[in-house]
């Protein structure tokens, strides 16, 4: 069995356009993957058109070879939108597998480790959330707001809209609720600090992307001192001669 065509489909959505990408083989199997990247779908489909190169007429269940050549073989590494391409190639190659061999991929990946996997759904506001529990949902996970396209970046603004949605939500939905804050990337080390310490009273579960990827004492600073916060740095060394660990 070989892969003779890989083929990217994106689906308009509010909010968000979804990237899909479709690997076809000579045997009649395809496999489906996803790669979305908010904003930058046009990227994320440039992506998989130069990766795809790499895997036509090779053999789709070769999934770690092939993702190892993608990664690798290529002069440029890594970066969101390439990733994500890879990721989607690889969901694919791993669908193809599982059909394949006739399992379902979880099992040709160690099997089932838990019989349900805990969710959350997104909500900022405490009436939907109220809404949302009678549905059964229990954990909500809430952004960061304060800031319009083209107006200046406020930090306090940030701050507050940080306590504030987090009080909201915790004052509606009770203590056995989990509360998760996505930032967006919105914070600096200092204004992750400062949002952290505000919303710390609310037992916030955990924040992602609270700061621009960077690489710096300040950003694991904030993580140690952002009670609410959660900051796990890479391993290795760091651009400035520190070492992560």
């Amino acid at each position: 069995m070989k892969v003779v065509e890989v083929k990217t489909y994106v689906l308009e959505s509010p909010g968000r356009d979804y990237v899909f990408v479709k690997v076809q083989t000579d045997e009649g199997i395809h496999g489906w993957g996803e790669g979305t990247l908010e904003m930058k779908q046009g990227t994320v489909v440039g992506a998989v058109n130069d990766l795809q190169g790499f895997i036509v007429g090779e053999d789709p269940t070769r999934v770690d070879f092939l993702w190892q050549r993608m990664y690798r073989q290529g002069f440029w590494r890594g970066g969101v939108a390439i990733l994500s391409a890879l990721s989607a190639i690889e969901q694919a190659l791993w669908d193809i597998t599982g059909k394949a061999y006739g399992q379902p991929v979880y099992k040709l990946l160690g099997g089932a480790v838990r019989d349900y996997v805990p969710c959350y759904t997104h909500c900022g506001e405490p009436e939907r959330a109220l809404q949302f529990m009678e549905e059964g949902w229990r954990a909500f996970k809430f952004g960061v707001g304060g800031m319009r396209r083209g107006a200046p970046i406020v930090d306090r603004e940030l701050v507050s809209d940080v306590a504030r949605r987090a009080e909201g939500l915790r004052k509606a939905v009770g203590d056995e609720v989990e509360l998760m804050c996505d930032a967006h990337g919105r914070l600096r080390p200092p204004v992750a600090i400062r949002a952290g310490k505000a919303s710390s009273p609310t037992n916030c579960s955990f924040t992602k992307s609270r700061c621009r990827r960077i690489t710096s004492n300040r950003s694991r600073r904030s993580g140690r001192r952002g009670s609410a916060w959660t900051w796990r740095p890479a391993s290795g060394p760091l651009p400035n001669g520190d070492t992560a660990s």
